[in-house]
């Protein structure tokens, strides 16, 4: 034991490491290109340098903070915006994660029902609605804030030129009817690569 010193082993290529062949003896595992990883062939298998496998990586990210008063009952693309932003992915091929988070207060003692939307306009297109949130639940007091609310959306396939995502909200009671809210949120938008 501890009597095989470095000097007595065979030479061999800068680079390469030792491990066993299915035969249990010492094997080499050949060096591989730069930027390449080791990877598990499994068990009974030589490891071999490899590329990382694609996919996931994070590419860009964008914070922005969007809040106000509203008072309609309007929804979708036609409720009022409260927050806009314009954002370029880099590839078409990737993904964007749209995540919303924060709260409201109501202006009364309302039974509330607002929502919020997350709305999405490629360059030279259409604005569509991506996602709809719960309605904001039922307040009791008009200084309560109903922090908490959250939504989040992929969006496939987003372009590859400046696109535009706004932030819409309402203010409603479980009827329909208009109330005031004060909304403040702030929107994620993270593009992922394919």
């Amino acid at each position: 034991d501890d009597a095989i010193t470095l000097a007595k082993m065979a030479g061999g290529t800068d680079g390469n490491l030792i491990t066993y062949d299915a035969s249990g003896n010492p094997a080499y595992v050949a060096a591989g290109s730069a930027t390449q990883v080791l990877t598990s062939q499994g068990a009974g298998s030589v490891p071999v340098f490899a590329a990382a496998a694609g996919g996931g990586k994070l590419v860009q990210y964008k914070m922005v903070s969007a809040g106000g008063s509203v008072s309609s009952a309007a929804t979708g693309t036609s409720a009022p915006e409260i927050g806009s932003t314009t954002f370029t992915p880099t590839s078409d091929s990737n993904s964007l994660i749209l995540l919303v988070t924060g709260g409201a207060t109501y202006g009364g003692a309302e039974n509330g029902e607002s929502q919020f939307y997350i709305t999405y306009t490629p360059n030279g297109g259409s604005e569509t609605s991506l996602f709809t949130s719960t309605p904001l639940g039922d307040e009791t007091s008009a200084t309560r804030h109903k922090m908490g609310i959250a939504g989040m959306v992929a969006k496939t396939s987003p372009g590859a030129a400046e696109q535009t995502i706004k932030i819409r909200a309402n203010g409603k009671d479980v009827h329909g009817n208009t109330v005031s809210v004060g909304w403040a949120l702030q929107l994620l938008i993270v593009e992922i690569a394919a």
